[in-house]
């Protein structure tokens, strides 16, 4: 990472810090419940998105959940975002040039932001700004995520994943816990 993206980066941390969470109503679901649920990611490369796109399907097939959504942040310029990444119906993103100088989506998240999903999982194990933002003004009713992340604080339910980061470990904790507990 360059100077100016670590700079922009303590900036974005500095400025983040300075926001208040979004007042939302808190409560409690697992997949039985829910009727909309969205992810929040990372994008690494095209078997991370079929992962993801997998995921998605996984809700409609397995839980009959209506509603989808996955938002995911592309750390590239709009010109060379990858094919796989054409908007889709459940699939949006963004790109370091929907971000301003402070690393602050200023573009296409505000609808994702302002919908009260049912369930929220954050599908990121590592420090990014723009999808920290995110997390922060999201009104979503539940917050799950991972324990030891920098974003830990804003999640309702956080996982321990015990040293394992792998995303297919972490999406079977997920699955485990809102599928076999009943959340009031």
């Amino acid at each position: 990472m360059g100077l100016v993206q670590n700079l922009k980066k303590k900036v974005g941390r500095y400025f983040l810090g300075r926001e208040n969470e979004t007042k939302r109503n808190k409560r409690g679901s697992n997949f039985a419940s829910a009727s909309h649920v969205a992810l929040l990611y990372k994008d690494d490369d095209e078997a991370f998105f079929k992962r993801i796109k997998s995921y998605v399907r996984y809700f409609h097939e397995e839980h009959g959940v209506r509603r989808v959504m996955a938002l995911g942040f592309v750390d590239t310029d709009e010109k060379n975002v990858p094919a796989w990444h054409a908007h889709k119906l459940e699939f949006e993103y963004f790109t370091r040039q929907d971000l301003n100088w402070h690393l602050k989506p200023s573009r296409d998240v505000k609808s994702f932001t302002d919908q009260e999903f049912d369930v929220l999982i954050d599908l990121t194990d590592e420090d990014c700004v723009p999808l920290k933002y995110v997390l922060t003004h999201s009104k979503a009713k539940m917050k799950v995520g991972r324990k030891g992340t920098v974003s830990e604080e804003q999640y309702d339910l956080l996982l321990d994943m015990q040293g394992d980061k792998s995303l297919d470990k972490f999406i079977d904790q997920v699955n485990f816990y809102l599928t076999n507990f009943k959340i009031q």
